[in-house]
């Protein structure tokens, strides 16, 4: 009866199996992946039939996520075997580093519109690949993920190739999001701040979301002409006070506390 269906009947049903949620796919409340438990694979729709093949692949390939250099190289040869597929892609969600197989993914795919990134980046992490990626992208929203206490080279690294972009290279970036453990993310934030006050000469930048940040640094970035909305992730009532008592600053920024949410395992 199923196969009865027009192809528009079909790829409604198939979008509820194959796209991820944007709370999935954004998800960086804790440093767990909602993609780390091993489920059935959604793919095998793919399976049935050759009608339902043609009707479901686009929608498989346009939510990616990748969790291993293994994913990541076995991404890159499919792309490369099927350049039609590099079309769909249109988020990408990458938990490490993974070697030069990003450079070759991003290179592949000119449609992605928004990118996860980890800053969890560790001594034996490949992180080459990820830096031409970045370059190649052209995302219009980037969600940033920093929940360890690594702070080495490599996350210092990426974090000022990342600044650089948006500050030069991201023409069509209007969403940035930087998100960490809610008892460290003051600590993450005094990392990056003094960059980030450099997004102030990006024309396309309009919402900003962080899990928590220092009075001054609301106060400069909600003074930004093209700036919307400042979403603050964690619960800080201090910072809620001051934008209570600033209307200009009521204008713009969002609480959207996490209550009762775990920080997960320290790592």
């Amino acid at each position: 009866m199923v196969n009865s269906f027009p192809e528009e009947v079909l790829k409604e049903i198939f979008t509820s199996a194959l796209l991820i949620p944007d709370e999935k796919f954004s998800f960086a409340k804790t440093g767990l992946s909602p993609f780390g438990q091993n489920l059935a694979s959604t793919a095998s729709v793919l399976l049935v039939c050759k009608r339902w093949l043609r009707v479901a692949t686009p929608l498989l390939y346009e939510d990616v996520v990748l969790r291993s250099t293994a994913q990541a190289q076995a991404l890159a040869d499919s792309l490369t075997a099927n350049p039609r597929f590099a079309l769909y892609v249109k988020r990408l969600r990458m938990e490490g580093g993974f070697g030069t197989s990003l450079s070759i993914i991003l290179s592949k795919c000119p449609h992605i519109v928004e990118l996860f990134i980890t800053l969890d980046i560790f001594g034996d992490d490949s992180i080459d690949g990820l830096h031409a990626a970045l370059m190649l992208a052209k995302p219009h929203r980037v969600i940033l993920s920093k929940h360890t206490r690594a702070k080495n080279g490599k996350v210092l690294k990426l974090m000022n190739e990342i600044i650089s972009c948006v500050k030069h290279k991201w023409h069509s970036l209007e969403t940035f999001e930087l998100h960490a453990r809610p008892t460290r993310a003051r600590t993450v934030m005094s990392w990056f701040e003094d960059d980030i006050r450099g997004f102030r000469s990006s024309t396309s930048l309009k919402h900003l979301v962080f899990t928590d940040c220092s009075q001054g640094f609301l106060e400069v970035v909600a003074s930004w002409p093209n700036i919307e909305s400042i979403r603050i992730t964690s619960e800080n009532h201090k910072l809620h006070e001051v934008v209570e008592e600033n209307p200009a600053l009521q204008q713009i920024v969002v609480f959207d506390a996490m209550i009762g949410e775990a920080d997960g395992p320290e790592m």
